[in-house]
């Protein structure tokens, strides 16, 4: 695809879920096993998004071929890419290593499959309309810019562990100055508190947070590429690659929009979640709710 008045959805699918026990994107729903990113798929789709890549486990395609049979738009191209340890930048090599390398050697697996701006998304989230619609308007403003949708803190909560998540603080022109990583976060009694470098902390519940919901273009490869080189030189067997890290690299010559949801986001970080994910399914705006109940 090379509209550039459209864009396309990539959808980070292809990690191990140690803590959920399971392949977390296909976990399904409802009577007709609806997946979170079957959703976000659908909302992308409703914004004009007319082609989506999925970044999948070495031999998964045909999991996922039949588990979205008959279920997604026609006009609708599924593309996949695999994310191998043996593709890696300058015909770089990795070593004693079993998971895989992160998010941003995810999406560098894709780098052949995207012409024009797309949107990130991971497999196990469920953004919400707005933040597609969002995409949409930043894309017809510019094919140019990054941007991220980001949400507040006290909607991207777990009721079943601490969660980690990425603080954006602004800039004066509300473009993205930073992001901190901060582990632990959960609800404590009345107050939300988190804790970065060994620090407890107290978050305000209309704290930005990135639940990598990005807005990017093409030119991302490149700074994957030369992030993913200098990250496999130094990195042990447990360290990961992250998206998030290139994008604050990244922040020193692009700007990034910021554009914040205030939706209620939810998704499966822990297998007790999966209840409270079903719970928030069956109170989904109503044309979402209409995909959700009688598509299949």
């Amino acid at each position: 695809m090379t509209d550039d008045s459209t864009f396309s959805l990539v959808i980070l699918a292809a990690g191990l879920g140690s803590r959920f026990g399971g392949n977390k994107p296909l976990a399904g729903f409802g009577e007709h096993n609806i997946t979170l990113l079957e959703l976000n798929i659908f909302n992308a789709y409703q914004a004009g998004c007319r082609h989506a890549v999925l970044i999948i486990a070495p031999g998964a395609q045909s999991i996922f071929d039949q588990h979205f049979a008959n279920k997604l738009p026609s006009d609708l191209t599924i593309e996949y890419a695999e994310q191998r340890a043996d593709d890696l930048p300058n015909n770089q090599a990795l070593t004693g290593r079993k998971k895989p390398l992160g998010t941003a050697h995810a999406l560098w697996s894709c780098r052949h499959l995207i012409k024009n701006g797309f949107v990130v998304t991971n497999g196990d989230d469920y953004y919400g309309a707005n933040a597609f619609i969002a995409a949409k308007r930043h894309f017809a403003q510019s094919v140019k810019q990054w941007a991220i949708v980001a949400y507040n803190v006290g909607n991207t909560l777990s009721n079943f562990g601490g969660v980690n998540r990425g603080l954006c603080q602004l800039t004066n022109e509300n473009s993205l100055a930073s992001i901190t990583e901060c582990y632990s976060i959960a609800q404590q009694s009345k107050v939300i508190q988190g804790e970065i470098d060994g620090n407890n902390i107290t978050l305000e519940s209309s704290q930005l947070v990135s639940m990598n919901f990005w807005c990017l273009t093409p030119t991302v490869f490149d700074a994957l590429t030369q992030f993913i080189t200098q990250f496999i030189e130094t990195a042990t067997v447990n360290d990961e690659c992250q998206l998030p890290d290139v994008i604050e690299q990244a922040l020193s010559q692009q700007k990034i929009a910021v554009y914040r949801s205030n939706s209620q986001w939810f998704g499966l970080t822990y297998a007790a979640d999966k209840q409270w994910v079903a719970n928030q399914l069956n109170n989904l705006p109503t044309q979402e709710a209409a995909f959700y109940q009688l598509r299949g």
